[in-house]
């Protein structure tokens, strides 16, 4: 690397983010189409980046490109600029626009049906400029796509996984688990039903926790789940059970929706200890846009009231 001055010459936000396109792509190919640039220009630009700096930010194969380990130090810091100055110019727009905007959540799948049915409608009613986005999956992706700053919060659990320093989480609520099978069930015939009771009946549920798993397993006396149909739609869950034998669970709120709409059965069971968390993360030091705190507020009350 020839360079009479290393580390000379600072970074613009269009540097970083061509270098996060080609980390984030894997290749300069593919950067430079995502980027609508030419794959000769934004390699020379890369290459003039590295001189100005003084170090190898990427090594290249024919495989693709692959950051440095000075180069991954950079990218980190570099991603987390952008979102900094990001969040700069969303404040600024916010104090034009007060109360518009568009907020993206990252949900897991028990409290995605919680919002969507107790606060997209009130925040439509309070908030009309705002314009709620909801993406549902599993929370360590939702936690790298909060990271990249494609969505402003998650909500969802956070137990048993890696939580980066650069995310705060806290918990907004925990729920018991409600079991529930259609009406006329043979389940809903014995006057008692015990944990042990469930296992003789495959279930419908969404997507479950190692920490949930390592409750419930041992709670219903067998080593694997008696699974007959998963799926993170509690509504589809609602008719799967509505038609079948199957058992299922979910939070008290999306059961009781569901005994409105599907005319499910609560089973009252003795022995239900588990609890699960649902956290609020979102990047710490850095404070959402004013919408987003307006929706995260209702999602509070919502959840807590």
């Amino acid at each position: 690397m020839n360079s009479e001055r290393p580390g000379y010459g600072a970074l613009g936000s269009r540097d970083i983010a061509q270098l996060l396109a080609v980390a984030d792509h894997g290749s300069i190919r593919r950067a430079a189409d995502a980027l609508g640039m030419t794959q000769p220009g934004l390699s020379k630009n890369i290459r003039l980046i590295e001189d100005r700096l003084g170090m190898v930010v990427f090594e290249r194969s024919t495989t693709g490109a692959v950051a440095t380990e000075i180069g991954t130090l950079l990218l980190r810091r570099g991603r987390q600029i952008l979102l900094e100055l990001e969040a700069i110019h969303r404040d600024l727009r916010d104090e034009l626009l007060s109360e518009t905007g568009r907020v993206r959540i990252g949900a897991g799948p028990i409290p995605a049906p919680m919002i969507s049915s107790l606060v997209i409608a009130r925040c439509h009613t309070d908030h009309p400029g705002i314009a709620i986005e909801m993406d549902i999956g599993k929370p360590v992706d939702q936690l790298e796509r909060l990271i990249r700053g494609d969505i402003d919060m998650f909500i969802g659990s956070c137990d048993n996984i890696a939580v980066p320093i650069s995310i705060q989480t806290r918990v907004v609520d925990d729920l018991a688990p409600v079991f529930f099978v259609r009406q006329g069930h043979p389940l809903t015939l014995q006057p008692k039903v015990a944990m042990h009771d469930l296992k003789a009946w495959k279930f419908a549920h969404v997507r479950l926790t190692r920490a949930f798993l390592d409750w419930f397993l041992p709670a219903l006396g067998v080593n694997d789940l008696p699974t007959g149909f998963q799926c993170d739609d509690s509504e589809l869950l609602g008719e799967v059970v509505e038609t079948s034998d199957m058992v299922s669970f979910s939070s008290p709120r999306i059961v009781q929706r569901l005994q409105r709409r599907h005319g499910v059965v609560p089973l009252d069971i003795a022995g239900v200890t588990y609890r699960h968390r649902i956290h609020c993360a979102q990047p710490a030091g850095r404070p959402l846009s004013r919408p987003a705190q307006k929706v995260l507020d209702l999602i509070e009350v919502a959840f807590t009231g």
